[in-house]
């Protein structure tokens, strides 16, 4: 993983993932951002849970945005495992227990 500085103000977990996302589109990265912004109260990982906020519109941007062939789902999980990182060390994380899924989306 590459290290990168973070300042001091930018611990805010939205703000991290900025810092790590490029999807090479402001407009996709934007999205993603919006997405992840919803999912915050979500109580589970239903699509209509962590999106439906905006109605059937924000399950239909959150699908249209994951079946993009322009976003790259290893540059999303490369931007959550970065962010992911700089949150533990910023945390002073000296362990972690970490569940695994092979799935693939």
């Amino acid at each position: 993983m590459g290290q990168k500085t973070i300042d001091s103000g930018a611990w805010d977990l939205l703000a991290l993932l900025s810092k790590f996302l490029d999807l090479g589109d402001a407009r996709l990265d934007a999205r993603v951002r919006r997405m992840a912004a919803s999912c915050r109260g979500a109580s589970s990982s239903a699509l209509s849970e962590m999106f439906g906020a905006d109605g059937k519109k924000g399950v239909k941007a959150a699908q249209r945005l994951l079946s993009n062939p322009n976003v790259e789902i290893a540059k999303l999980r490369s931007a959550l495992y970065e962010t992911t990182f700089a949150r533990a060390q910023h945390l002073h994380v000296s362990r972690a227990v970490v569940a695994f899924d092979p799935t693939y989306l």
